[in-house]
């Protein structure tokens, strides 16, 4: 017997997500429907709030504002304030988004990432009536996207067991990065690579248990120097972070070095190794078959895929063993096989997908929306 495909409810938060969602409408062959959230309609008076989750939405969001640069100088009651204004806005969208999803005859509804404010308010209303969501973003490799039932980035429904890729048989080409860049002038012999990260970040607010921001990384940086002497970094800061280094950069630390003018890829292909929060260039690591310390929490951060760092005293330990540190390439392998064979679709989705794009987007969806959730991204049967 052939499951019914039910309806998804597309909610989008900015233009760009709306711009793609009307896209994807445009493109498959499914019952979709997408809405711009300037365009929900719906207010539910009598309904349970769920006041610990939607406290902590309010706490994650003032974390994140107020660990920016422009956040680190506002005064206390500005942020007393914030939180008050935002308790209230909290409980008038969950209202909101209850009573527009009460009305609307569709079984799963479908989310841009779904972990800042508004999505992730949007996301508890949804839960709340059992709505199935399904959520998008690009990657997790370089040039593709993710259609997941479960979450993104940390939150996502990639296995991190080396024993599930190693069982798994390859489908594909090796996935690689095969650019040959030259080494630059002014880099250390060896080095570790050190990309700063943006700081309102969704992987630093929500998934960096240890490291609160990048002039903690660097004082992590620091400490680990003084222990290990002959160790040299080279940090790059993100070029989309709003928050300058100068001051860090005008110490002039002889083991810390950073590097503005080179692209992160090449600075990846001439390091020792990569150490990384969570950022994207930890996957770009792990494609050029680096050894990868992790100190927050990521999808690749499991061994022996990558070598987990949960605190001081271990980024130190690994230090002192990463001559010995060798990287399971079978397992990278087989890992990034899964990645772009079942688990993501091609094609950056927020710029110019193609008709490829399309094609897997209709195939997973199809899928999802008759109930076979897992079997969408290669898991289950």
């Amino acid at each position: 017997m052939v499951n019914q495909i039910k309806k998804l409810q597309l909610f989008s938060a900015s233009k760009d997500q709306l711009e793609y969602f009307t896209q994807l409408k445009k493109h498959i062959d499914l019952p979709v429907e997408c809405t711009h959230y300037k365009n929900v309609v719906g207010f539910s008076l009598f309904v349970r709030v769920p006041k610990d989750e939607l406290k902590k939405q309010v706490e994650i969001l003032l974390q994140r504002k107020a660990n920016s640069a422009s956040g680190k100088s506002k005064p206390s009651w500005f942020w007393k304030l914030f939180r008050l204004i935002n308790q209230i806005n909290a409980n008038l969208l969950y209202r909101k988004y209850f009573g527009w999803l009460q009305r609307l005859d569709a079984d799963f509804v479908g989310v841009w990432n779904g972990k800042k404010f508004r999505q992730a308010i949007l996301v508890l209303a949804a839960k709340a009536q059992n709505k199935q969501i399904i959520y998008f973003e690009t990657g997790p490799l370089p040039g593709y996207s993710v259609i997941d039932p479960v979450g993104v980035d940390y939150y996502s429904a990639i296995p991190r067991s080396a024993d599930f890729y190693l069982a798994r048989p390859l489908k594909s080409s090796v996935v690689n990065l095969k650019e040959d860049f030259p080494r630059p002038r002014n880099l250390p012999v060896h080095y570790i690579f050190v990309p700063f990260q943006v700081v309102e970040d969704s992987n630093i607010y929500l998934h960096s248990p240890w490291i609160k921001d990048m002039r903690h990384l660097y004082k992590a940086l620091e400490i680990a120097a003084e222990e290990n002497p002959a160790i040299h970094f080279v940090v790059k800061p993100h070029p989309a972070c709003p928050e300058r280094y100068d001051d860090l950069m005008k110490s002039n630390h002889p083991q810390i070095q950073f590097v503005e003018e080179h692209a992160s890829q090449v600075l990846v292909q001439h390091a020792d190794a990569v150490l990384t929060i969570n950022s994207t260039v930890g996957m770009e690591a792990i494609m050029a078959r680096k050894k990868v310390l992790v100190l927050g929490q990521a999808i690749y951060g499991f061994a022996p895929l990558s070598q987990p760092v949960a605190n001081q005293a271990e980024l130190e330990k690994t230090f002192k063993n990463l001559t010995n540190w060798k990287v399971e390439e079978r397992l990278v392998e087989h890992y990034l096989d899964y990645l772009a064979t079942d688990y993501a679709i091609e094609g950056d989705a927020m710029k110019s997908p193609t008709k490829a794009h399309w094609k897997q987007a209709q195939e997973k969806l199809s899928m999802m929306l008759s109930g076979k959730l897992m079997q969408a991204i290669g898991l289950g049967r």
